[in-house]
């Protein structure tokens, strides 16, 4: 694997009779997978990251491949140019632990396949244009604990019960379908789950408040961009082990419940584009280990809370951007010491390094371009843009050494830009314009090289 190999499979190999273990990934071979390559290892076969083109078909009247019934891992992702449907001889290989076809052409209905892979715990076929509903064989799938069906074309359904009912699933990602409902409530509690992602689908209405007695240990939340409606459920709060909650892009107005300050764990927090309306929250003071907060275009009025530098330690990305927010900017913002010290957030790092919690890159806008940045601890952001924000900028700004991005732009705000502000050398964008701001500017911004 791994070794910039090119061509076409090869014939070689057919030779190699008694390996159990067999990976050709991250190379760059092209042309079909022969026949006679199913079979050539006993328990693992890996033909991921290559360009092969076959066209795979779930015809039982022709022999095919045939791999051994032993296989545990069978992998096929990352083939583009591969088409057609899962091969019927999935079905037979009840060994399986771990199968994807993940990013590949394959289209059509997900074959109803699943009843004898009970041992099977990973699944993933994102990023295919698999259509139909989801077969009912995939309840027998008691072993299955990482689901992704990301990006495919699933028909229009209820998200089916029967997958969040699984005993053993802690991670499920449906995202970019066009599932319509979540279910109202699961034939058993599920103390298993802790990743759910259903972001851009076509999930309407209310989210049903009783949902979330039965997922109690869920860590991550994704429903953002949908078309979800009314107001945020208050049982929300009863997941006490989230860490990220993403409601983001819907038609929710407000206001935010004040029990969703029982989430005490939450490292992620984002709203944005929602009609929420009202001020600030109080209660987002009381969630001190926030590393995001993300609050834009949620129609918010009143003042920034004078003290909210200092009740959110943590916080290396604050969104306030797109409201009607007035007043002057808090002076207390520049103890944010998320922005200050690199090592603020360290309580958290297990969390940020893990990518089924920081899976989706956050992205800013910076020059003018938008930057997309992988990993937390690189993303410094605050973001008072589109207010109407009044008085000076205050220099204690300056002390917040880690930002990348400062966007105080379109707001009122007069006076001079802070000289302090040239002490920010990790900046690679800062915009004030279309405010009332006077006077040169500071000498010390050649400093800023980025």
């Amino acid at each position: 694997s791994l070794c910039d190999f090119s061509g076409p499979f090869p014939p070689w190999l057919r030779h190699l009779t008694n390996l159990s273990v067999f990976t050709l990934t991250g190379n760059q071979f092209d042309g079909e997978i022969p026949d006679w390559a199913w079979r050539l290892a006993k328990l693992t076969l890996d033909f991921s990251d290559n360009s092969f083109n076959n066209t795979l078909s779930c015809d039982t009247t022709t022999t095919g491949p045939q791999p051994f019934p032993s296989l545990t891992t069978l992998d096929v992702s990352y083939n583009t140019y591969i088409t057609g449907t899962i091969p019927c001889f999935v079905a037979n290989l009840t060994s399986l632990l771990t199968l994807s076809f993940a990013m590949n052409s394959l289209y059509g209905p997900i074959p109803d396949m699943f009843a004898a892979l009970t041992k099977l715990r990973f699944l993933d076929l994102s990023l295919n244009q698999f259509d139909g509903i989801l077969p009912s064989s995939m309840q027998h799938l008691r072993s299955l604990s990482e689901l992704d069906l990301d990006t495919n074309l699933l028909s229009p359904q209820e998200v089916p019960s029967f997958l969040l009912d699984l005993p053993s699933i802690v991670r499920i990602d449906l995202s970019f379908n066009n599932f319509t409902a979540i279910p109202n409530d699961l034939a058993v509690r599920n103390s298993s789950l802790e990743y759910l992602k259903l972001s851009s689908n076509k999930l309407s209405g209310p989210i049903p408040s009783a949902f979330f007695t039965f997922i109690p240990n869920l860590k991550f939340l994704r429903l953002d961009s949908n078309q979800l409606s009314g107001e945020v459920p208050a049982s929300l709060s009863q997941l006490n082990q989230l860490q990220t909650l993403d409601l983001s892009y819907n038609s929710l107005h407000g206001p935010l419940p004040s029990t969703l300050s029982n989430l005490s764990s939450l490292l992620i927090l984002n709203v944005q584009g929602n009609p929420i309306g009202g001020p600030i929250p109080s209660f987002i003071s009381l969630l001190d280990q926030l590393l995001v907060l993300d609050l834009g275009s949620c129609e918010l009025n009143g003042s920034i809370p004078s003290s909210m530098g200092l009740s959110l330690p943590q916080l290396q990305v604050l969104i306030l951007s797109y409201n009607r927010l007035t007043g002057p900017i808090p002076s207390s913002l520049g103890e944010l010491k998320g922005m200050i010290n690199p090592n603020a957030g360290s309580s958290a790092k297990d969390v940020i390094d893990h990518e089924d919690y920081i899976k989706d890159d956050l992205s800013i806008t910076l020059k003018g371009e938008n930057g997309t940045y992988s990993s937390l601890q690189l993303l410094t952001d605050l973001d008072l843009s589109n207010n109407l924000l009044i008085g000076h900028i205050p220099p204690e700004l300056g002390a917040l050494v880690q930002l990348l991005s400062l966007d105080l732009s379109k707001n009122r705000l007069d006076g001079v830009i802070p000289s302090a502000l040239g002490g920010l050398v990790k900046l690679e964008a800062l915009d004030v314009s279309q405010n009332e701001l006077e006077g040169e500017i500071p000498q010390s911004f050649t400093q800023l090289t980025s």
